[in-house]
C-alpha cells in the first residue's frame, strides 16, 4: 500500500487497545495468498473479510453471528446485499445485487447450480463458518481473486442463507481490476 496504511493501522491498534495479529508484507502477495495466511492464524468460529476500499456497516458481525448461531451446522455461508458507494463514499442508487444479478429472488439452500451461472455473492457481506475451510481447503493461489471458486467448493457441501438487509458498502473506482482489465477478468473466470 502506498497510502501509509501500516502506520495508520499501527496507530489505531495502539489507540483502541484492540488485541489482534497485524500481518504485514513488504510486497503485494495477492488476495488469495494473503487470505490463506490470515486463515492460518485465525481461530474464530466464523470468518469474514473486507477489502481495504470497502466498508462493513457497524453491526454487521453482531447480527450475522446471531443469525448463524440459530442455523443448523449445514448452513456454511450467510450473505446479504451491499450498498454501492463511489470513490468519495457517496451512496449510489442501486445495490450490488441489483447491479450484478438479474434475478427476482436470491438463491438460498443448495446454491451450486445458481453459482454455475455466475457469482452473485458480494464477498464482503459473507459470514463463513470456519468448518467450511476445514472441509474444502484454502483459497486457490493460482487465481487472481478468491470468492467464486471458494463459493462453488463450499456449495458442494453446505447450504447458503441470504439476508435481505445490506451489511456493507462496496466501493466503485476506476482502478479496480474489474473496471481496469475486463479481458483479464474474463480469461481468469474461464480458468
Amino acid at each position: 500500500s502506498l497510502d501509509d496504511s501500516v502506520a495508520t493501522i499501527d496507530h489505531w491498534l495502539q489507540e483502541s487497545g484492540m488485541h489482534c495479529e497485524f500481518i504485514r508484507h513488504k510486497k503485494n502477495l495477492g488476495i488469495c495468498e494473503s487470505l490463506n495466511e490470515a486463515l492460518a492464524v485465525a481461530n474464530g468460529k466464523y470468518i469474514s473479510m473486507v477489502a481495504s476500499d470497502d466498508v462493513w456497516l457497524p453491526d454487521k458481525i453482531e447480527w450475522q453471528v446471531e443469525i448463524m448461531e440459530s442455523q443448523p451446522n449445514d448452513v456454511g455461508v450467510l450473505y446479504s446485499d451491499a450498498l454501492q458507494i463511489d470513490e468519495n463514499g457517496h451512496v449510489l442508487p442501486s445495490t450490488f445485487i441489483e447491479t450484478y444479478w438479474n434475478q427476482t429472488a436470491m438463491p438460498q439452500g443448495r446454491v451450486l447450480n445458481a453459482l454455475l451461472q455466475g457469482n452473485f455473492i458480494p464477498g464482503l457481506t459473507a459470514l463463513i463458518r470456519r468448518s467450511c475451510y476445514d472441509e474444502v481447503g484454502v483459497y486457490d493461489e493460482n487465481l487472481p481473486w478468491e470468492d467464486w471458486d471458494m463459493w462453488m467448493r463450499i456449495a458442494r457441501h453446505y447450504s447458503f442463507l441470504y439476508s435481505p438487509i445490506p451489511s456493507a458498502k462496496y466501493r466503485h473506482h476506476e482502478k479496480s481490476l474489474s473496471h481496469s482489465d475486463p479481458v483479464r477478468m474474463l480469461k481468469d473466470s474461464l480458468r
